[in-house]
């Protein structure tokens, strides 16, 4: 009979050991619920920096523009070029026979008119003078500028954003083809704004 209750005893605090261990409290499922949910999250972060970092990985780097070269300012006929505040074309150069009697160049000389188109891209007037040119051979002979008739006045003052065409006139030899066209405005103080053109004729 005792063998019998103690049996009976035995069987009721296994099954009490069973029930604590099946019921846990609310606090304890809570908390075992957060542990989950944190660990569920960590993984799931983790493959989503993972397939950012192949992504990246499989998409090609761009690469960056090449840069744009600034153009070469053209230096023979039809070339414009910027000093100070004055856009120069040179629209011409061909040899010129003066309807005045009196102007006859050398025995083997000819006159050249340069005609040339001067824009002044300040924001105020401005005074052009053809004595701002100067012309040189290859050998660095200069030339003076010689008054024709029949050369367009390349002189004036010239309001902003205006255009002023006129020609130089030169007496050069006959033999001499090719030369150098100089600009310098006289405010120019370090010459740092002057450009030239290399013409043939």
């Amino acid at each position: 009979m005792k063998r019998v209750i103690f049996l009976f005893i035995l069987a009721l605090a296994l099954a009490a050991c069973g029930s604590q261990t099946a019921q846990r409290s609310p606090a304890d499922q809570q908390a075992t619920a957060t542990v989950n949910a944190a660990s569920t999250a960590a993984a799931i972060g983790e493959t989503a920096i993972t397939n950012d970092l192949t992504q990246q990985a499989m998409t090609p780097t761009a690469r960056p523009p090449s840069p744009v070269p600034s153009p070469t300012p053209q230096t023979g006929i039809g070339g414009t070029q910027q000093s100070g505040p004055w856009s120069i074309t040179i629209n011409s150069v061909k040899p010129t026979v003066s309807d005045n009697q009196f102007e006859v160049p050398k025995a083997g000389n000819q006159f050249i008119l340069i005609n040339f188109t001067a824009q002044n891209t300040s924001g105020g007037p401005q005074d052009m003078n053809p004595f701002y040119f100067t012309l040189r051979d290859d050998s660095g002979t200069t030339y003076d500028l010689t008054a024709l008739t029949v050369a367009r006045d390349p002189s004036g003052t010239v309001l902003a954003a205006q255009k002023l065409h006129g020609d130089l006139s030169y007496e050069l030899p006959k033999t001499l083809h090719s030369f150098t066209l100089q600009f310098d405005a006289p405010d120019d103080v370090d010459h740092s704004e002057v450009v030239q053109w290399n013409l043939t004729i």
